[in-house]
């Protein structure tokens, strides 16, 4: 029963959309803890953010009334993310992008600076998993294609929630005053960089002994990076530019560490000021 309100709600704001041929382009991107989406008008690109807090369905309800309000029915619609499947009864199949041709789209669109040959790495951390995608030029036609890709989502070793929640249990008010903390320090210490409830037992341990908080909120970025590094095939990134998207490429205390443990040099590093809305700007526009 629960299902097919859903639907309905789903089917009564989607068909709103009239889909003309000169539109605007509306793209989702719905992950497992927040909702991003553009409506995008000629050069005009405006940003929506929302919390999903275990409701998808409703977040993008809520989104979709909100771009209508404003930017009007008339626009293309395209949805990409981890929740996106469950849209895929009240969508056609080509407005349901996977989020490697999203990414690729929205770098793309950007114009980001990948250099003459091409070859890119995405490195994208978000609230639940970490994700690393390799991008090259197809030798026959020249178009960008995905050459290799890794996921890490067991357990939220690196992700973004693991964090949120430390931050909490520290009592600060967000995980960026958590990312300001910890870029007090240059001093880690080793936790857990498989699996994020071993790490919070490591934490909890060391505020038993005493360890500073400073010097736990490093370690805590640290840790993610490190978890990060196990997902490479070799431990190592090949040459190229290397895009940082999701939540976490946000974080300068988590850039820091990922930077000195994947051995990367500062240069090769690009984080787009739209890397949280790149997979919904790749959507809209595909």
């Amino acid at each position: 029963m629960k299902e097919k309100i859903k639907k309905n709600i789903l089917e009564k704001v989607i068909s709103k959309f009239k889909f003309p041929l000169n539109m605007k382009r509306i793209g989702i991107d719905i992950g497992s803890d927040n909702l991003k989406a553009v409506a995008i008008d000629g050069k005009d690109i405006n940003h929506y953010l929302k919390k999903i807090n275990g409701k998808p369905i409703y977040a993008l309800k809520e989104t979709l009334d909100e771009i209508i309000t404003k930017h009007g029915n008339e626009a293309y619609l395209g949805v990409t993310g981890v929740n996106s499947i469950s849209l895929s009864d009240v969508l056609n199949e080509k407005q349901v992008i996977s989020e490697s041709i999203a990414i690729k789209e929205g770098i793309v669109f950007l114009d980001l600076d990948i250099k003459e040959n091409g070859e890119f790495a995405v490195i994208d951390i978000g609230a639940s998993n970490q994700r690393y995608y390799e991008f090259g030029k197809d030798k026959n036609n020249g178009k960008l294609i995905l050459e290799n890709y890794n996921l890490e989502d067991k357990c939220g070793g690196g992700s973004g929630l693991l964090l949120e929640h430390m931050a909490k249990r520290f009592e600060y008010g967000s995980i960026e005053e958590l990312s300001n903390v910890a870029n007090q320090t240059e001093k880690t210490i080793k936790l857990s960089a498989k699996c994020g409830v071993f790490r919070e037992s490591d934490v909890v341990h060391q505020q038993q002994k005493g360890t500073l908080k400073e010097v736990l909120a490093a370690s805590l970025y640290r840790a993610s990076a490190d978890s990060f590094k196990t997902i490479l095939s070799n431990g190592m990134i090949p040459e190229g530019r290397i895009i940082l998207i999701g939540g976490l490429s946000l974080s300068k205390a988590f850039v820091k560490h990922l930077i000195d443990v994947c051995k990367i040099s500062t240069d090769r590093i690009i984080t787009p000021k739209q890397g949280l809305h790149i997979g919904a700007i790749g959507a809209a526009i595909y």
